[in-house]
């Protein structure tokens, strides 16, 4: 018998929240509704403005290589004379280069000639890696670089800690 009263309870419970979908107001619309997909689209989206362009933040960075053949940038130029290149830099713009679709050539006959791919040089010969291909023994060589990194930083964190200590006593 309790069960018939907790579900005669909880079903006047959904009838009294659906009520005011189905109530119409004055206008002949129901009191609530759901919303379409027009109401979640921002109204800055919807209504044809678009967007204003954020203000140009162009930066000039200079690159210059010294005579032990380490490479420096600065925001400044050297004012030693070495030779440097100018690199501008667009705060707005996507810095991330996008990868190029390699197109493979239709073969005339099964096994003819090995493919390899034409890939336009976009960018200066000496900021190009030497392979676009991560074969192994370069991952492993990048995963070595930031362990070593890492146990530099753990070193200096805990040097500063040091020091930091020695401050507060």
């Amino acid at each position: 018998m309790k069960w018939i009263y907790r579900l005669l309870t909880v079903a006047m419970l959904g009838g009294a929240m659906l009520f005011p979908f189905f109530m119409d107001n004055k206008d002949g619309k129901p009191m609530f509704s759901l919303p379409d997909t027009k109401d979640l689209i921002p109204s800055s989206l919807s209504s044809g403005k678009t967007i204003p362009a954020l203000p140009s933040r162009a930066q000039t960075f200079y690159k210059w290589q010294d005579k032990h053949g380490t490479w420096h940038y600065g925001d400044t130029p050297p004012t030693n004379g070495p030779n440097f290149s100018t690199i501008k830099v667009d705060s707005n713009t996507n810095v991330i280069q996008s990868v190029p679709v390699l197109s493979k050539p239709e073969p005339t006959t099964p096994a003819s000639t090995p493919y390899t791919p034409n890939i336009p040089n976009t960018t200066n010969p000496a900021d190009t890696p030497l392979s676009d291909v991560l074969s192994l023994e370069r991952a492993m060589n990048v995963l070595n670089d930031a362990q070593n990194v890492q146990g530099l930083m753990d070193n200096h964190n805990a040097q500063l800690e040091a020091i930091n200590s020695n401050i507060s006593k």
